[in-house]
C-alpha cells in the first residue's frame, strides 16, 4: 500500500508542477490568458513558431491588417507633404519685379521626390517703395496660396 500511495503523490506532484507551467484562462469566462504573470512586475514573454491568421480576428492577422492600414494612411501624409514642397518651391521659384517695372508676371515650376507643381503670380509696383506679389500654386495634392508685401527705403 505504501508504494502505490508514494507512486501517487509522485504522480500528483508531477501534475502539479506540470500545471504551474501550463498556459491558462485568467477567469471562467475564457475570454483572456496572461502571459508572463500578472502586475506591474510581470516580465515579457516570447511568443515563437506563431501560425499565420486565417481569419480577422486572428492576432497576426489582425496586427498585419493594421500595420497595412497604418503604412497607407504614412504614405497619404508623405504624398501629400511632397506635394505641397513642390508647390511651395514653384512659388520661390516666380521671379520678382524688376526695379524699373510697375507690373510683371510670372511662372514657376518644382518637382520634389516624383511629385511635380507649377506656379503662377503677379507682382505689382505700387508706389516706387512698395511691392506687392499674390499668386498660386498647383500640384496633385492641391494648390498653395500666397501673398506678400514689401516696402523699401
Amino acid at each position: 500500500m505504501n508504494s502505490l500511495s508514494s507512486s501517487t503523490s509522485t504522480s500528483i506532484n508531477s501534475l502539479s508542477t506540470g500545471l504551474r507551467d501550463a498556459v491558462m484562462y485568467d477567469d471562467s469566462t475564457h475570454s483572456t490568458v496572461t502571459l508572463g504573470g500578472k502586475g506591474t512586475g510581470a516580465a515579457p514573454v516570447k511568443v515563437t513558431n506563431v501560425a499565420d491568421g486565417t481569419s480577422a480576428t486572428d492576432a497576426i492577422s489582425y496586427t498585419d491588417s493594421q500595420v497595412n492600414v497604418l503604412q497607407g494612411q504614412v504614405s497619404g501624409v508623405a504624398r501629400s507633404a511632397y506635394s505641397g514642397i513642390a508647390a511651395a518651391s514653384a512659388m520661390a521659384m516666380i521671379p520678382n519685379i524688376d526695379q524699373d517695372k510697375n507690373i510683371s508676371v510670372g511662372v514657376g515650376g518644382a518637382t520634389y521626390q516624383g511629385y511635380a507643381a507649377a506656379g503662377l503670380a503677379v507682382n505689382l509696383r505700387v508706389t516706387q517703395n512698395l511691392v506687392m506679389k499674390a499668386g498660386a500654386a498647383k500640384s496633385n495634392g492641391g494648390t498653395v496660396y500666397g501673398a506678400n508685401a514689401s516696402y523699401r527705403w
